[in-house]
């Protein structure tokens, strides 16, 4: 009864060892960035809107103009920078372990929109679409109606959405033969597509996407795929 007994416990023990596979975790190392916005004279801007790819915490300089991101992970980061009645800059930052690294960004101010709309558009809150001559555009407006401006015109444009941090719109556009989303300012200017793969699936023609909610991120589906 010895035997049997002894070759159970052995067994028990090699599988108990098989099952005890170890994982190795890769170690995380932070670092953060102190960052400076001017306008073209060098004199420090507030209130401008600060956002990273890949996301981060989406903050606002203060009366200095001054910005600190803390706690990212170790690598490369865009930095954005947006306020209304200027130009938004992006530049490129690497993130070192257990340092601090300093950027400034310079931001310029715009005279009159691209698009032509004028400063007043940056106010507007609403945003939707109409057909326009047989396109549908994106329209922006007041909370009455009375003041509306047209922000695209180049092939068809549907389902503006606006940031969390309200300083971009997003929207989709088949300008490019597939819907794919597009980015704009909030008076139409610095219109990009952003996505590469276009917004279509199982019973969706581009429909559906939206912000996450540090607005770094733009989520949809392609087929079955998020």
């Amino acid at each position: 009864m010895d035997k049997p007994l002894r070759l159970l416990q052995f067994f028990s023990c090699l599988v108990l060892l098989i099952a005890c596979n170890e994982d190795t975790i890769e170690p995380v190392f932070y670092g953060s960035i102190q960052g400076l916005v001017v306008n073209a004279d060098g004199e420090p801007l507030d209130n401008v809107a600060i956002t990273t790819s890949p996301a981060s915490s989406a903050i606002v300089t203060d009366d200095a103009g001054i910005f600190m991101l803390e706690n990212l992970p170790v690598g490369d980061y865009a930095i954005t920078a947006r306020k209304t009645g200027f130009t938004s800059e992006t530049i490129n930052v690497a993130v070192r372990e257990d340092a601090q690294t300093p950027v400034q960004i310079f931001l310029t101010e715009r005279a009159e929109t691209a698009s032509g709309v004028g400063e007043a558009a940056f106010e507007n809150r609403v945003f939707f679409a109409r057909n326009i001559d047989g396109n549908f555009q994106v329209i922006s407006s007041d909370s009455t109606g009375e003041q509306q401006f047209t922000l695209t015109t180049e092939g068809r444009n549907w389902q503006p959405r606006l940031s969390p941090n309200r300083q971009q719109i997003a929207f989709i556009s088949d300008r490019g033969v597939q819907p794919q989303i597009y980015l704009m300012d909030k008076d139409g200017s610095n219109q990009r597509r952003v996505t590469d793969l276009p917004v279509v699936g199982f019973q969706n023609a581009g429909q559906g996407f939206s912000w996450s909610p540090d607005g770094g991120r733009l989520l949809y589906a392609h087929y079955d795929k998020l």
